[in-house]
This record gives structure tokens, sequence and C-alpha cells, in this order.
């Protein structure tokens, strides 16, 4: 039977998860390790320090699928990468760069460590980086998850 948990918290729930993972996944010797911050973008304020990982999601979709009271939800998160260079072709490969790596890291858990409703995250979109995100010396590229879980708001 599903987890017994409301739409919010399992929102709530499914973004702690990704910030966590990328933020366990940041040190020397790893592939974020040169990262400053892993920030939640529904938190925080708008100048991290760079490079970072700004993490917030797009849109929750139900699938209504038939069942009886649980719901199956895909949620898109996404994850921004944003580098600061003063060279544009170092500035797009980092931040393109760090994207990818961003999104490698969370798809090694692809339950993200909670399998009482998240059922599977899969890639989404991915924007490497160009000159539609760049804003002077800030470059970015970002990658989407898709993130697949079941929620029941009652008991039936």
């Amino acid at each position: 039977m599903p987890e017994l948990i409301k739409l919010d918290e399992a929102l709530d729930g499914v973004l702690d998860a990704v910030v966590d993972k990328l933020k366990a996944a940041v040190g020397p010797g790893t592939d974020l390790g040169n990262v400053r911050m892993v920030v939640r973008g529904d938190r925080s304020r708008p100048a991290p320090e760079t490079p970072a990982l700004w993490v917030r999601i797009l849109t929750a979709i139900p699938s209504h699928e038939r069942r009886t009271y649980a719901e199956t939800w895909q949620v898109d998160v996404i994850v921004l990468a944003i580098v600061k260079s003063d060279n544009p072709e170092e500035g797009y490969r980092e931040a393109t760069k760090l994207a990818a790596r961003a999104r490698s890291e969370v798809l090694k858990d692809r339950s993200l460590g909670n399998r009482k409703y998240v059922q599977d995250v899969r890639s989404g979109n991915f924007e490497a980086s160009g000159p539609g995100l760049q804003n002077e010396s800030l470059f970015a590229s970002t990658a989407v998850l898709q993130v697949h879980f079941v929620i029941l708001e009652q008991n039936p």
C-alpha cells in the first residue's frame, strides 16, 4: 500500500532529497568537487556563490492512472548549474559539464533513498549552456529530472 502522505509533503521530500544528494556529492576529488553552494531555490537568496547548483520544482503533473485512493504523480525538478568565468568558451563548457554531472549524481539512486513513495527518477530535458543562458560573466546550463511518485492522502 502506498505511503500515507499529502502532495505538499511529498514535493517537499523530493526537493530535499535531490538537494541532499547533490550536497553529499560535493567535495575534493568528486565530479562536483568545485561547487560552492547547492541552493534549494524556493528558500534562498538570488545570488549564490559560484559555481553553484540551484534546485527547484518546475511542475507536478498527475497521471490519472486507474487507482483507488492513491495518485501517481510526475514532478519535474530542475537543476540549474551556474558558473562565473571571464572566458565565454570556458564558462559555457563548465556550466554544461556541471549540470550534466549533477544530473548523473541524482540518477545514481533512482528512488532518492525513499521507496516509501518515490518510484523512479528519470532524465528530462537538458539545456546545454549557450548565449541564451549567459548574463555578463555568469553562464548556466539546466538539467531536468522527472521524479515519479505515488501518494495517498487518505486511508481507504
